[in-house]
């Protein structure tokens, strides 16, 4: 009875290191091995303004490279306050969840004074 249970304690051990392995090997065949976040500058464009340029080099030098732009404002005069809170809140809500999902990618984050602050 005890080398039973011994048997089946280390079956369920393998099964869960089975599970942990091809979740590993599912999360590692969605991830990049880099991701940029960009930020555009003030009152560009939604998407990556003039930086743009240097994602898509990175993005040729490291293919498989991914990217994506922060999701805010940019806006200028009496909005820059908000503008610079959205901004703050967009990084950590976009970098925490694809963290989440990729944690062993490696992160470029690219952005302008509002995104800097």
């Amino acid at each position: 009875m005890k080398v039973l249970l011994l048997s089946c304690c280390l079956m369920g051990l393998a099964g869960e290191s089975l599970a942990a392995a091809v979740l590993f090997q599912a999360r590692a065949a969605r991830c990049p091995a880099m991701h940029i976040f960009g930020a555009r500058e003030t009152t560009a464009a939604p998407g990556f303004g003039t930086a743009e340029v240097l994602i898509n080099l990175v993005q040729k030098a490291f293919p498989g490279t991914t990217a994506e732009a922060i999701d805010y404002p940019a806006a200028g005069g009496d909005k820059y306050g908000a503008s610079v809170t959205a901004g703050v809140e967009g990084i950590l809500k976009q970098m925490a969840e694809f963290q989440r999902n990729c944690p062993d990618t490696i992160i470029i984050m690219h952005g302008y004074s509002q995104v800097r602050s």
